[in-house]
């Protein structure tokens, strides 16, 4: 049995006048395409009816979302990967590998967790011990407890998958206080930034920090905690934020506000910058890449393998203009991910 898929009917190439009423995908006599996908068609020819716009003039919001899905995968990811997004939207098959592959997938996910949670365990209890100290002597930066994040995160990360650093030269000594901001993929994202082997602090949901042992663990070191649909909670965030940048402390930010679904990088949020530009504070952009491959999000049940995650830390940037700093911070993670079949 084969299987045709038009490059136009996928976005790959803009649509002919007869590819608006034929369905792109045929497998038989029996239409394969997933619900999401066509949805994105629909709405491709609705905005196109009324800009009259070739789709690959359009920017920002203009964008459909099946030309945005093409254009988030390139490479080995184009027909796949636009395919499994679709249907991950119409809530259809999410996987697009084969049922030995899933298997060897949840197993290793489960041992992900099990070695997370064993590691975390003992060192919690460490930092309960250390806690009194910590908050009497460095009631800020807490960089006791910083390094036994590192050491849960490393220990729990090594025998699942490599990381490779490229531009350490790039970071700033570990006594200065910087914004760290980065794309974010996935739920590996985190443990991979602990690699780093800088002091930061990072903001989560607030709902995380009540989850036992890792969740306390987090309040112990001082991460910042979110509400995202509070506008109190985001103000006092940023304000907790700004005090940990005066008292010395880094803190780091995923500036899309949350994981992406499909590895494709949204639009930057500008608070983490408004914050950099008001004290002055340098910004340093850092690319992550593949972790979405190997946890990829809402798939949390399934830790694939054989992939390496690249971290690529890019040069300071400083400015008291916060558009700015968004500006380039996206542009240069954009340009990054690019090189890796990424955008």
């Amino acid at each position: 049995m084969s299987v045709m898929i038009a490059p136009r009917a996928i976005g790959l190439l803009p649509l002919r006048a007869q590819d608006r009423t034929t369905a792109p995908v045929k497998m038989g006599m029996r239409s394969c395409v997933p619900s999401g996908l066509k949805r994105a068609h629909v709405q491709m020819r609705a905005l196109r009816a009324s800009r009259t716009l070739d789709p690959f003039s359009l920017r920002g919001s203009q964008v459909s979302p099946l030309h945005n899905a093409s254009r988030g995968f390139v490479g080995r990811r184009r027909l796949c990967s636009v395919t499994a997004a679709a249907a991950q939207d119409s809530g259809e098959t999410k996987s697009v590998y084969g049922p030995v592959a899933n298997a060897i997938g949840k197993m290793r996910a489960i041992a992900f967790f099990l070695t997370t949670t064993a590691i975390a365990v003992p060192l919690f209890h460490i930092m309960l011990y250390m806690s009194p100290f910590v908050l009497l002597f460095d009631k800020f930066r807490r960089k006791a407890m910083h390094v036994v994040n590192d050491v849960w995160a490393n220990a729990t990360i090594m025998p699942f998958y490599s990381i490779e650093v490229k531009g350490r030269e790039n970071l700033p000594p570990p006594e200065t206080a910087v914004v760290y901001v980065a794309n974010h993929q996935s739920y590996l994202d985190i443990f991979s930034l602990f690699r780093l082997y800088r002091p930061f602090k990072f903001v989560s949901k607030q709902s995380i920090f009540y989850i036992p042992i890792v969740g306390w663990s987090m309040f112990m070191t001082g991460h910042v905690g979110l509400k995202r649909t509070d506008r109190r909670s985001q103000m006092a965030c940023l304000q907790e934020c700004r005090t940990l940048l005066k008292e010395g402390a880094s803190v780091l930010f995923f500036p899309e506000g949350t994981r992406s679904d499909t590895a494709e990088m949204t639009s930057f949020k500008k608070g983490a910058f408004s914050i950099a530009a008001k004290d002055n504070v340098p910004v340093v952009p850092i690319t992550i890449v593949g972790t979405g491959s190997l946890m990829q999000n809402g798939n949390e049940g399934y830790l694939r393998s054989g992939k390496k995650v690249t971290l690529i830390i890019h040069p300071t940037i400083q400015s008291k203009d916060a558009q700015k700093l968004c500006d380039e911070s996206e542009k240069v993670i954009k340009d990054e991910l690019l090189k890796y079949d990424y955008i």
